[in-house]
């Protein structure tokens, strides 16, 4: 990636020294093409970066670059001067540079992926299920050392996200990415706390005033109905507990379990505490029929009928940043993930998932893999929470909680899902 964004910088600067005079047109898409020797759905991202970081650094250029941006809207117009000299180009480069296309590693790895999954992603924007029944096999440990050898397409990563979005049209982009959309109805009481914690030049002093004021009278308290108030209320008041302790335990260096208790558990046990008689969580050392006698640090199964709804893992204490611990423990949940998935079918209209939560330093990852089709996986990660040590931290925490309840939502809603696909069968 680097070498890539020298070859941008490289470019704009030399578009940049550009006059009128030059025999060269500024900013032109097939030099640039020329220039990278990248595939077309690698090249329209990067040019289009590019272009935006033209807009910053020549402004004197402004009208033309933008010129330049219109005519790349115009490519997949074959009746337009634009469209027509695209297309003809791509069908040169296609038939001249094929073998050159795959020559290094990182490459073909890439055109493998949209290779390899393009029939797959039309096929599930058109609600159209693959008709065979033959699944999938996970490959064992030994064999899988990243996400695309388990046939999971990681839209966590940045340019496999960036790909897919440009390869697939809005609606069948956002269906891949947004297999459940259940968004956070706001609750009144419940946003007043949160802005009052959001609030600016607040100290410990403050936060231990706002957490310990009353929102709502106690008899207007209503349990169904102000769940999310309670659950800010235990974590954002044990954060803050801790911040006014002697030793705050966050700032210090803890092995995955002892800094799960003042990260991970107490998120997930005060978000889900309102429907522990539709789920239900276990913790350390766990194992989970499916997953080939693994243990794990947290199990959720449905209560009725103990299928597994969510993996926990926790990848390392607070002050841990070792990638490679994070990245080895991605690679193991996942692939559970998927062999509790291996055995059932998505349809047009039920897609089944499994949840996984991943906590790794001070944060906490809220994602999802969703078995698109019989043949293959998507993982998305719909949020992140920061575990906060200091009164800005927490701030920045109670900013992200809207997207953890729209994800604990999401959870709540697969389940109920599968029991109405359940009771309609």
């Amino acid at each position: 990636m680097s070498e890539k964004n020298d070859i941008i910088t490289t470019w704009i600067e030399s578009q940049a020294e550009l006059t009128g005079r030059s025999k060269t047109t500024p900013y032109d898409y097939f030099g640039f093409a020329s220039l990278l020797q990248e595939n077309k759905t690698i090249t329209n991202i990067s040019y289009t970066r590019a272009i935006n970081q033209a807009k910053i650094r020549d402004p004197q250029k402004l009208n033309h670059i933008e010129n330049m941006e219109n005519k790349m809207k115009q490519r997949n117009n074959i009746h337009s001067k634009f469209g027509t000299a695209y297309n003809h180009y791509w069908e040169e480069r296609d038939d001249a540079e094929s073998s050159n296309r795959i020559e290094t590693m990182k490459r073909k790895t890439r055109e493998q992926i949209v290779e390899d999954t393009t029939n797959l992603m039309k096929s599930v924007s058109s609600d159209i299920v693959c008709s065979s029944n033959k699944k999938q096999k996970v490959p064992a440990e030994e064999e899988s050392s990243k996400l695309s050898d388990l046939n999971i397409i990681d839209l966590t990563d940045h340019t496999v996200h960036d790909m897919y979005k440009e390869l697939l049209s809005g609606q069948q982009f956002e269906k891949l990415n947004e297999p459940v959309v259940v968004p956070w109805q706001e609750e009144p009481a419940c946003k007043k706390l949160l802005d009052a914690l959001c609030q600016d030049k607040v100290d410990q002093r403050d936060l231990c005033q706002i957490i310990r004021t009353p929102i709502i009278e106690p008899k207007d308290y209503r349990p169904r109905i102000h769940y999310d108030l309670r659950a800010i209320e235990n974590v954002a008041g044990s954060w803050i507990d801790l911040m006014r302790s002697p030793l705050n335990p966050i700032t210090k260096e803890h092995g995955e379990r002892t800094s799960a208790m003042d990260g991970v558990i107490l998120i997930l046990k005060n978000l889900f505490r309102p429907f522990n008689d539709l789920v239900n969580i276990r913790w350390i050392e766990v194992e989970e029929n499916g997953t080939k006698r693994h243990k794990w640090d947290g199990v959720m199964n449905e209560v009725d009928d103990k299928a597994a709804v969510m993996l926990i893992e926790f990848a390392g204490g607070f002050t841990n940043i070792d990638p490679n611990k994070l990245n080895s423990d991605t690679i193991k949940i996942y692939r559970n993930a998927a062999r509790l998935l291996n055995n059932k079918n998505s349809t047009a209209h039920y897609q089944p998932r499994i949840f996984v939560v991943i906590s790794h330093n001070y944060k906490v990852y809220f994602e999802c893999i969703t078995l698109v089709t019989d043949r293959a996986y998507v993982r998305t990660r719909k949020a992140v929470m920061d575990v906060p040590y200091s009164p800005n931290g927490l701030k920045i925490a109670m900013k992200q909680f809207p997207d953890v309840f729209a994800w604990r939502n999401s959870v709540i809603s697969s389940v109920e899902e599968k029991v109405c696909q359940q009771y309609q069968s």
